[in-house]
Order: structure tokens, then sequence, then C-alpha cells
């Protein structure tokens, strides 16, 4: 009896439920799932069958609802979409500039001269200015000077990395 009265129902209704529902949508296909989906729902619960079957606005209030769940959760996928698009961005500009600064940041002390270039370099590894002094058989004094020296000329000409974090 339930097969008899859901094929009633569906031969009945069908082509004016899919067409609510895809001008809800705006998708033949989507609209084809969604109408499927409510006579699911009518097979699966005997009482929604018995008030589809006394009022057909029941059908088309079903659709209605399945097709604001569906839009609701396409708004969500499209919103996630395009913010996962935006961070990605984002990363991809972050990375950019970060690989740039390191790439001009070498370039610089790679200009800089031999010896301020050694002492900088033993410098940045953690090296303190004795224990610099000591390996490069040089005095600590020379090695603060030579210090000072590498961080003026990189100053001098890294500024225009500077001009890629302002823009």
């Amino acid at each position: 009896m339930r097969e008899r009265d859901i094929h009633h129902l569906f031969v009945t209704y069908y082509p004016a439920l899919k067409s609510f529902a895809e001008r809800l949508v705006k998708s033949s296909e989507t609209a084809e799932d969604i109408v499927q989906d409510v006579f699911l729902r009518l097979w699966e619960k005997p009482s929604a069958l018995e008030e589809a079957k006394a009022n057909s606005a029941y059908l088309y209030q079903m659709v209605r609802f399945k097709a604001i769940d569906y839009l609701r959760r396409e708004k969500f996928m499209d919103n996630a979409i395009r913010n996962y698009v935006a961070n990605l961005a984002e990363e991809e500009e972050e990375a950019y500039l970060e690989e740039e600064v390191y790439r001009r940041m070498d370039e610089a002390i790679d200009t800089l001269p031999p010896g301020v270039r050694s002492v900088l370099t033993l410098s940045l590894k953690g090296h303190s200015a004795k224990e610099v002094a000591e390996m490069l058989d040089i005095a600590v004094e020379t090695v603060k000077k030579q210090k000072q020296i590498a961080r003026r000329m990189l100053r001098e000409r890294l500024v225009k990395i500077l001009l890629i974090f302002v823009h």
C-alpha cells in the first residue's frame, strides 16, 4: 500500500516538484536530487507520507526546506573555498616575501669585504665576539668594529627590501 501511495504521489507531483526545486536552486540535476530525497523521506517516514497524501502543500514545503538546506551548504562551502583561496594567496605572498628577503640578505652579505663577511657569518652562526676573535686570530675590538661595518653596509644595501614591505 505504501509503495502504491508513493508511486501515485511521484507520478502526480514529480514534474511540478522538480520544476519548483529548479527555480530555487537553479540546477536541474540538483533539483532532481532534492525531489528524490523528499520521496526517500516519504518512504522512510510513514507519518510524512500520510501528511503528503492529506496535503500536497506538504510536499512543496519539504522540497523548499531541502532546497534551502542545499543553498545554505553551498553558500557555506563557497565561502570556505573563497577563504581558503584567499589565505593560500596570502601565505604564498608571505612565503615569497620571506624568500626574497633571505635571497637579498645573502646577496648583500656576499658583497661585503672578505674580513667583514667572515666576522658577520660567524656571528650569525651564534659565536660570541671572543670566539670569533679566536677563530680568526684577530682582536675582539676588531671583531666588534667589523660587525659595526657589516651592519652599516647591510643597512645601506637592504633599504630596497623595506620598500617591498611598505607597498
